[in-house]
């Protein structure tokens, strides 16, 4: 029979203690006098670096911390800052401006009062430095205010304190910024996912708000969008990968790369469907042998072709350019015969995902009986996590079996934000 899949959903960040380093991504070095230590650093930097070693499988080996903040910085690998979040509150009025500024900008969330006394951001790090550098060409052209500058380049000095790897080497941002820049107005906050969550719904609202109160509001779902949860996903196959180019909104991604990655003894991740099929009793014996050693035919011919055709472009490459370092001539050598890989490659990434995504699409969209097995295998195994961390939000659902009988589907999500439906009471 095919061997089983190694699925795995793990916690990795919330802000509710240190980062959880996933077993499976190995050990990170510690106490190497030479080669530095690995995963050291603020609770950011080191999700921050998590993410970029799963895309590397380099936790235990090569750069330490500090080498490996600067690598991405060389190589402007900066999609993983992008699973890193910072809070801050603006008082008064002042950042009418600003807002209006990050309309429509990715990687940013915003609640405002009703006043418009204060306004809560959220916004990962790389929006942060994208704004940075937005500003610089925005300045020759008059088309940014004063105060909209003042309140970017408070947030990125701040932000900078507590995460220097990622921040400190803009220019200006390891420079103080004090009242009297006019900086004053502008705080970053301490909080958790869930805590973001009730502060925005404080600063939209007043009073006081817990998680369970923000539940009951009918505007919960833009207070739920500033509570950011980071995700350790392994095991599904590149197919299951290729479903989430479907979502973009409050979501971050940092796959496994089959460019630095050597695929060549990876056991594939075959669909459910074809594991219920291959073990079915009731179907046709003959039927089930062929496609079984078809099937273990086609995963040994691509990792033949896989592992001849690596090593024979490498060189192909090294004699074409004879500059070219070993280690970019044989990524480039994978990363042309990784066509020949499966969609079934079984692969990792590391997930961030907001608390909204989660309760009002990803979720009841993944959880129904019309969603890919596999995907739907994936969103149970996240589900039971969910329920069992943040049960004010997600204690409601309940699970049934599938018709298919594949992966189970789930009930209870908010039916007025049902696709069929969205907006009853209008």
């Amino acid at each position: 029979m095919l061997k089983e899949p190694k699925y795995g959903v793990t916690f990795v960040y919330d802000g509710t203690e240190d980062p959880l380093i996933p077993p499976t991504m190995g050990e990170p070095r510690r106490d190497h006098a030479k080669k530095g230590d690995q995963a050291v650093g603020s609770h950011n930097e080191i999700v921050t670096e998590l993410a970029g070693r799963a895309c590397y499988d380099s936790l235990g080996k090569g750069r330490s911390s500090e080498d490996y903040h600067q690598h991405i910085r060389d190589v402007n690998h900066n999609s993983v800052w992008g699973h890193s979040y910072h809070h801050f509150v603006i008082i008064g009025g002042l950042g009418n401006d600003f807002v209006q500024h990050l309309i429509n900008e990715p990687g940013i969330v915003i609640t405002t009062d009703k006043a418009n006394l204060a306004h809560f951001i959220t916004l990962n790090i790389r929006a942060l430095v994208q704004q940075v550098a937005r500003l610089e060409y925005l300045k020759n052209k008059d088309r940014v205010s004063i105060m909209t500058t003042t309140i970017i380049k408070n947030m990125a000095r701040q932000a900078a304190r507590v995460d220097p790897q990622l921040i400190a080497w803009i220019p200006g941002c390891s420079e103080e910024f004090t009242e009297s820049d006019g900086g004053g107005f502008v705080k970053r906050l301490e909080l958790t996912a869930i805590q973001a969550v009730c502060y925005a719904a404080k600063v939209r609202l007043g009073g006081t708000w817990t998680i369970g109160k923000v539940m009951e509001d009918p505007e919960r779902k833009e207070f739920l969008a500033h509570g950011y949860t980071v995700w350790y996903l392994e095991g599904f196959s590149r197919g299951w990968s290729h479903e989430h180019v479907r979502h973009t909104k409050e979501i971050g991604i940092s796959q496994r790369s089959t460019r630095y990655v050597d695929e060549s003894d990876s056991d594939w991740a075959w669909h459910p469907l074809i594991r219920q099929f291959l073990e079915d009793p009731n179907a046709n014996e003959e039927e089930r042998t062929k496609l079984l050693n078809d099937l273990k035919d086609a995963e040994e011919i691509c990792r033949d072709v896989y592992e001849e055709g690596v090593p024979l472009l490498q060189k192909y490459v090294k004699n074409r350019q004879p500059d070219i370092d070993k280690t970019t001539a044989r990524k480039q050598a994978r990363g042309a015969m990784r066509g020949v890989l499966g969609n079934a490659l079984p692969t990792s990434m590391m997930w961030s995902v907001s608390l909204s995504e989660l309760l009002f699409h990803y979720m009841p969209q993944r959880h129904s009986r019309y969603a890919d097995a596999e995907i739907r295998v994936f969103a149970n195994m996240l589900g039971e996590h969910l329920q069992e961390r943040y049960p004010a939000i997600f204690s409601h659902l309940e699970k049934q079996e599938s018709p298919d009988g594949l992966a189970d589907e789930w009930t209870g999500w908010n039916e007025p934000l049902s696709h069929n439906n969205p907006y009853p009471e209008w």
